[in-house]
Formats: structure tokens, C-alpha cells, sequence
């Protein structure tokens, strides 16, 4: 695993491209042949610092290897002034399991990943042009966030189709138009009148792809977050939490008659909802529930797809996880 880290920063490295490596400063992988060799590579920086200087309750001294000037400029401290009130590092017997201060200490402090994205900014704008100031730098940011998102937006040809019809919805997104953004994207529901699928447009050929909501853009407030108490699949259980967010909808007397937007990461879900049917019998029997509400209150939910990445729910949702 070293190793292929290790040649990971050097293939990095001679594409031009910024890449770094992080790990325990008296470390045995420091000593091996292969990090002596990219340590001694023109361009290379060895920064050195202990994470207590960056608001770490611990002395932890730690070796970056990476080829980022500004960042070496922005976290190199080989020489520790001393803090007070750290933290030792021990080892506590909890109910006859032993639990160490050192899986404590994994997680960055946050000083430090500002520190370093500080720096990783500063150099960004020392290059010319600037990333930062193109559009194409969002489009870029979008595509990795595509990329790591489903298995069908690994092939980059799709990735880049979907990048580009994201790009046309983010253009009609401005602040103080919201209402004619939402109106726009009615206009891409479907026959059903439930559902809004962003497509992008077959070109040469190719064939065209559901593209993910850039749900991102929005500015989302926690209004319901709360444990399951028994075990399900987690399609049951998604659709479960909207049944009863579409309950709290349903109760309020302004809500009735209306037509709403419902944002989903799954596409499971996205699909049963806007038939209002499924072929599992444990998805029916809420389906069932769902039509009901909405045939009763007259309120009609337009349902959108997004990635997990984009979906503002998703972390409120594992709040509770043990």
C-alpha cells in the first residue's frame, strides 16, 4: 500500500499535477528505497509539523510529502514551540475492552485542513490562468463529483455528457429567480406529471443519460431527523421517511392543493414514487399510503434525482448510526 502511494505522488509529479502524502513522521516507511528516492526528487517537499500546533490536543509529529510550495510554506514547523494542557497518550480498559488515545487522534484538526487549504489556494493562484477564476473549474469539480458517484457515470463520456446538461441547468439558477428556475425545470416532467428526468442530449450516436439534480445549489434547513427503530431495507426505509415528511406536509391546511419538489439520491426510489407502484410488496404497501395522501390532500410531489453527494438529507439521515 506504501508503495503504490509513493509512486502515485511520483506519476503525480511528473504530469504536473499536485498530489501528497501524509503519514507518522518516525515512521519506517520514511527509510525505504522508494520514499528516499521521491523525497530526493527535484520539486518535492518533505514538511514537517506536529498536529498540536494546528489545534490537536496531542503531540503527533507528522511527515507531508508532496509537491505544493505554498503548502510547505503553510504547514512547515519543524520545531515545536511547546503547548499547554496536551493531552497524554494512554490506554483505557472500558468494560473489559481497551480502547487507545491514538484512534482518537485520526481525524485532522480542522486548523490544519485550513492551513493546507489555504495554501493549496495560494497556489492555485500563482498559476496562469487561474483554475479558479474559469468556469470550467466548476464543470471540473462536477465531473469528480460525477466520477465517484454511480458505476454508470464511470465511463467519462457519459460523465462529461451529464457535466454539460448540469452546466445548462446551473445557468438558469440565479439568486432572486428561484421561481422561474423551479418553472423551468416543470417544464421537464414527464407524461406522468410526476416526475422530472434531466436528460442529456444524444449526440453522434450516443445514447443520452439521466443526469443528477445539482441539488448543491440550494440552500437546505434540517426540519425532521430521527431514528428507525427496527431494522429494514434501506429502499423501505427511504421511502418510509418520505411517507412521513409527506405526512407533515399533508397536515398543514397552506400545503393542500399545492405541488412540491421532492429530491432523492436513490433511484429506486425516484422511480416508485413517480409510478406510485413497485414489484415489492413492502414498497406497495407505502406506496399505497402515499397515493392515498396525496389523492386526499390534492398535493402532488414532482420528484428529482441527485447524487448522494448533492443531497442535503444524506447526513442528517446517518446522524443516528451506531
Amino acid at each position: 500500500m506504501g508503495r503504490r502511494s509513493i509512486q502515485g505522488v511520483k506519476d503525480a509529479n511528473l504530469q504536473g499535477r499536485f498530489a501528497s502524502l501524509e503519514h507518522p513522521w518516525f515512521s519506517h516507511l520514511w527509510y525505504t528505497p522508494e520514499a528516499e528516492e521521491l523525497c530526493e526528487l527535484p520539486g518535492v517537499f518533505v514538511t514537517c509539523f506536529s498536529f498540536c500546533c494546528f489545534g490537536g490536543s496531542r503531540v503527533k509529529w507528522t511527515a507531508l510529502v508532496h509537491n505544493i510550495p505554498e503548502v510547505h510554506r503553510a504547514l512547515h514547523k519543524p520545531d515545536c514551540p511547546g503547548h499547554r494542557g496536551l493531552l497524554p497518550y494512554e490506554c483505557h480498559d472500558e468494560d473489559g475492552t481497551l480502547t487507545f488515545d491514538t484512534a482518537s487522534e485520526a481525524e485532522y484538526p480542522w486548523q490544519w485542513c485550513q492551513a493546507y487549504a489555504r495554501g493549496l489556494k495560494a497556489q492555485l493562484k500563482l498559476l496562469n490562468p487561474s483554475p479558479s477564476a474559469c468556469i470550467l473549474d466548476e464543470e471540473g469539480a462536477i465531473m469528480s463529483a460525477l466520477r465517484s458517484s454511480t458505476r454508470g457515470f464511470q465511463n467519462p463520456r457519459l460523465a462529461s455528457e451529464a457535466a454539460r446538461k448540469i452546466m445548462e441547468v446551473l445557468g438558469s439558477m440565479t439568486p432572486g429567480k428561484e421561481k422561474e428556475h423551479l418553472k423551468l425545470m416543470l417544464r421537464h416532467v414527464c407524461l406522468r406529471g410526476t416526475d422530472i428526468k434531466l436528460m442529456s442530449t444524444a449526440e453522434s450516436g450516443s445514447q443520452s443519460v439521466m443526469c443528477p439534480y445539482p441539488a448543491f445549489k440550494w440552500a437546505w434547513k434540517v426540519r425532521l431527523s430521527f431514528a428507525w427503530r427496527q431494522e429494514q431495507h434501506i429502499n423501505v426505509l427511504e421511502v418510509s421517511a418520505f411517507l412521513v415528511e409527506f405526512r407533515r406536509r399533508t397536515r398543514q391546511i397552506h400545503q393542500l392543493g399545492t405541488r412540491f419538489f421532492n429530491i432523492a439520491d436513490s433511484q429506486v426510489m425516484f422511480h416508485c414514487l413517480s409510478k406510485g407502484r413497485s414489484s415489492s410488496p413492502r414498497l406497495n404497501r407505502l406506496l399505497w399510503r402515499v397515493n392515498a395522501l396525496s389523492l386526499m390532500g390534492d398535493v402532488l410531489p414532482v420528484h428529482l434525482w441527485t447524487i448522494s453527494k448533492w443531497n442535503f438529507a444524506d447526513k442528517p439521515s446517518r446522524r443516528f448510526e451506531t
